[in-house]
């Protein structure tokens, strides 16, 4: 148990540092900041918790999650302290590509329940002081929706009135320039495939960037641009405080000349036939990122006025300096409010190395730097989004192991800007095992990435920990939910590693430190002696500092001695902190003598006033300290 005396003596220990240092606090142009928590954007102070809807809960025993789980859970998100839902689709769909494929934008897909199960979700998040961001599918639709129903047959004399009006809504060619058989060397990205299908109705190629059945919306047509903006209008006034954009870089494509995609000189087989081919004129076109002002700007018109809505960019590209443009062009000229950032999913358990985790997450911090926007009432502008994992990539518990896995979590919290979960993350949840999907849903669609969506372990109970009644659940539970489920972690107290514990305390303590984590510097300080010690600090004159130690070593003991670096945000020389206060551990080391325990005399242990300069961390041991 953590002695509060003890706690209250050493912060009071503290508050003549933070005096001191209070006239360090200084703009670019040495004047005094505005630093006012009240008039900083709800998004930028938030943590946001991505929920799988068809892996969450069940509700009603067909063996998949629904909406109605959802808000069978709510209480649970609320008491491990999420702020913010940030939905999969929902909507009605054929599932070719789990809910990716839409046939109808303003309705549910009775997978998941009805639009009055929705509606009352909306009411139950706000009744909780929650918010609620979903995903808004824009590039392509399915090819059941109305739309292409109707832009196959605009050509027909029997459907031109009906359908005239579709006639543009999708990118259509009739050429056979490449090959003597495609309009151009275009792939899919789903298995590097041809990008165009035949229309026997149409007599012409449809482009498709991803499955056949997922037509590619043109964009260039102002009238597609409209019904989206509609579709965005539609949802904020059923309540939801933002949008999710998925595939931003890939709205647009050269339909103009229909160049062919240059071949990539360093292309290997293993690759797969999609990396074959430079994107250059289907991806990342800079007219993709000027769209967002459409959905961006929709939140500012006098019926959401105050409501502060959200604009979040989907994007991967390997030249950070494309993805960073996803913000705009300006303070003035802006896109999407902020976009994901994935650097994070560059760790793994070989990369999770000091100098790596610096290189991949100060990379971007110092680029939206460089920016030159001034600061939004004392915060960093532009603002970062830090993903620590998603339904598309590899568990983290499986990427960065789950030795890992608290420090990892710890990252996405302490760097500026704000975090973004994956549920079932604070489980330590795993891959689902392949071999053990059932063959009807590998058959429903896209199948390469089930794995990583393994359904929610809510008890230990077998077949599938509390998440169905139904022998026949849609996707296995990971390998491990056993242990790793809901009710198991939260009677566990105590226990190293318990990651949901572990997830709780970072909620709180960011919660407690949000002036902090808005406002503060950030600066990775060097560790003389041994290059295995992560220390990443967060230092604010006025609001307290904090630092986060982390021994990457998981087979070793590491001494800790840091050295003064070049903070990242206000860019000034930062000397490191010599003592401090302990208020996270992943695990706790009691005390004992010096000769037995290498400086570890104290206790790593919640609650102690520790000495830094020579403490010793255990393998991968981590720590939070204020100072």
């Amino acid at each position: 148990m953590v002695n509060n005396n003890r706690i209250m003596l050493a912060s009071l220990a503290l508050l003549l540092g933070v005096c001191l240092a209070q006239q360090q606090i200084a703009n670019a142009d040495g004047g005094e900041e505005e630093q006012d928590l009240e008039q900083i954007e709800w998004w930028k102070k938030t943590n946001f918790y991505h929920i799988y809807v068809r892996s969450f809960q069940d509700s009603d025993g067909d063996g998949n999650g629904d909406l109605k789980g959802v808000i069978h859970r709510l209480d649970y998100l609320q008491t491990i302290g999420v702020e913010t839902l940030l939905f999969s689709p929902f909507y009605k769909s054929p599932m070719k590509d789990c809910g990716y494929d839409v046939s109808d934008y303003r309705d549910i897909n009775p997978m998941f329940g009805t639009m009055a199960d929705f509606d009352e979700l909306a009411r139950e998040v706000k009744a909780r002081n929650m918010r609620m961001v979903v995903d808004f599918i824009p590039n392509h639709s399915s090819n059941k929706h109305h739309w292409f129903w109707c832009s196959e047959r605009a050509l027909l004399e029997d459907h031109k009135k009906e359908c005239g009006k579709y006639k543009d809504y999708y990118v259509w060619s009739s050429s056979k320039r490449f090959n003597n058989s495609y309009p151009t060397n275009w792939r899919s990205l789903f298995g590097g495939g041809p990008a165009w299908t035949w229309s026997e109705i149409r007599q012409q190629f449809y482009l498709h960037q991803f499955l056949p059945e997922q037509p590619e919306l043109n964009f260039r047509n102002q009238e597609v641009r409209e019904e989206f903006k509609e579709i965005a209008r539609f949802w904020y006034r059923k309540g939801v405080d933002g949008l999710r954009v998925d595939a931003v870089l890939h709205l647009i494509e050269d339909t103009i000349e229909f160049k062919d995609n240059p071949v990539n000189p360093n292309w290997k087989e293993e690759e797969g036939l999609f990396e074959g081919l430079l994107t250059e004129y289907t991806f990342g076109l800079p007219e993709s990122h000027e769209i967002q002002k459409d959905w961006r700007n929709i939140g500012f018109e006098p019926e959401f006025a105050g409501q502060q809505k959200v604009v979040i960019s989907e994007a991967y590209h390997r030249n950070l300096d494309v993805l960073l443009e996803l913000h705009g062009r300006s303070e003035d000229n802006r896109f999407a409010d902020v976009p994901f950032n994935f650097e994070l999913f560059k760790l793994n358990k070989d990369t999770m190395k000091p100098k790596f985790v610096e290189e991949v997450t100060v990379n971007w911090i110092r680029r939206a730097r460089d920016f030159n926007w001034p600061n939004e009432h004392g915060a960093m502008a532009p603002w970062i989004l830090w993903v620590q994992g998603n339904h598309d990539n590899i568990r983290t518990s499986n990427q960065v192991g789950e030795h890992n896995l608290a420090i990892y979590q710890w990252l996405a919290y302490f760097l500026p800007g704000c975090p973004a979960n994956y549920n079932g993350d604070e489980l330590g949840i795993r891959n689902s095992d392949f071999d053990a999907i059932p063959q009807s849903t590998i058959e429903e669609g896209e199948p390469t990435r089930l794995i990583f969506r393994a359904p929610m372990a809510w008890s230990p109970a077998a077949p599938w920990g509390g998440f169905t009644t139904n022998p026949k659940i849609w996707l296995p539970l990971n390998d491990n939910y056993e242990t790793h489920n809901v009710h198991t972690m939260m009677t566990s107290r105590g226990k190293p590693f318990n990651t949901l514990q572990l997830f709780m305390q970072l909620q709180s303590l960011r919660k407690e430190h949000l002036n902090t984590f808005v406002f503060g510097d950030a600066v990775f300080f060097e560790n003389e002696g041994n290059d295995q010690i992560l220390a990443l600090g967060r230092p604010h004159p006025k609001f307290g500092s904090l630092l986060m130690l982390a021994n990457l070593d998981k087979d070793n003991k590491q001494r800790v001695k840091l050295a003064p670096a070049d903070s990242v945000v206000r860019r000034v020389r930062i000397a490191p902190p010599t003592s401090g206060l302990i208020l996270m551990a992943n695990y706790e080391t009691r005390g004992c003598p010096i000769r037995q325990c290498l400086g570890l005399e104290n206790g790593i242990e919640r609650g102690n006033s520790i000495s830094l300069d020579g403490i010793v961390l255990g393998p991968s041991q981590a720590i939070i300290v204020q100072y």
